[in-house]
């Protein structure tokens, strides 16, 4: 998973960075923030043994797109992959419609391409933690989940005096405020 060794790193990753690398053009996932009802931003504490970015916070969730899980008449369905890793991590369930896609990017440590978006689910965070508690099928990528106001002030802060950020969760959190909150979150961060 990791391009640690040298050799993969002189054979498959010289070339420019923004073209896919044909040995690893295979790995791509969806970075989703999730909303509370209650006005509350979803983040997840990765556990020690997933793959990518163990230990490291996170958005909501991130799910990697499955060729055989996630696609509408062989081609692949990114907003299917969305609602599949919502359900899967959080118990959460989402219409295609209510995914908000707003950037995309690249995970250069993990060779992994992504789009980052948001939603906003209809369920408070009361019910989300106990929905978790009764269990999920993902529950074991995620050692735990947050809930910070999603606000500017209170967002901006839960990021700078928290542990180790997933470089696409602090991505997919910055974009999630900006298309929430617009040129105030410039001005904020501007005055830190």
């Amino acid at each position: 998973m990791r391009l640690d060794d040298d050799e993969l790193r002189k054979k498959y990753l010289q070339s420019d960075w923004t073209q896919p690398v044909e040995y690893f053009s295979n790995a791509f996932a969806i970075y989703l923030a999730i909303v509370t009802s209650d006005g509350y931003l979803i983040t997840t504490h990765r556990g020690q043994n997933v793959m990518s970015r163990p230990g490291e916070l996170n958005v909501s969730f991130s799910e990697g797109l499955s060729r055989s899980l996630d696609h509408v008449d062989g081609a692949p369905d990114l907003y299917n992959c969305a609602v599949r890793g919502a359900k899967e991590e959080l118990g959460i369930d989402f219409r295609k419609q209510d995914i908000n896609l707003l950037s995309f990017g690249v995970d250069l440590y993990y060779s992994q391409w992504a789009l980052l978006g948001m939603a906003k689910t209809g369920k408070t965070k009361d019910e989300i933690s106990r929905i978790r508690r009764m269990g999920v099928d993902d529950k074991w990528e995620n050692v735990g989940i947050n809930f910070v106001k999603f606000d500017i002030n209170s967002v901006v802060e839960y990021v700078i005096y928290s542990a180790t950020w997933a470089p696409g969760g602090l991505a997919c959190i910055y974009h999630s405020l900006v298309y929430e909150f617009g040129d105030q979150v410039r001005e904020k961060l501007l005055k830190m």
